[in-house]
């Protein structure tokens, strides 16, 4: 809803950065991040964790196969 707000609703010149720090405010950020970077934040982190996942369960497969 955020990047909805930020891209397709047209906002005076100055209230796209307001909306961005009472948003931070609310939000309880302390360091400078737009909304955009704080979603690609959380998606690589959910990746991560992902590809974490898939390789245990490879990896336990792999020892159950009889090499020789």
């Amino acid at each position: 809803m955020q990047n909805f707000l930020k891209y397709y609703v047209r906002l005076e010149k100055g209230e796209a950065e307001i909306f961005e720090q009472k948003l931070d405010h609310l939000t309880g950020k302390s360091f400078p991040m737009g909304t955009e970077q704080d979603l690609l934040k959380k998606e690589r982190k959910e990746g991560t964790a992902e590809g974490i996942k898939k390789g245990i369960e490879k990896g336990a497969f792999l020892k159950t196969i009889k090499w020789f």
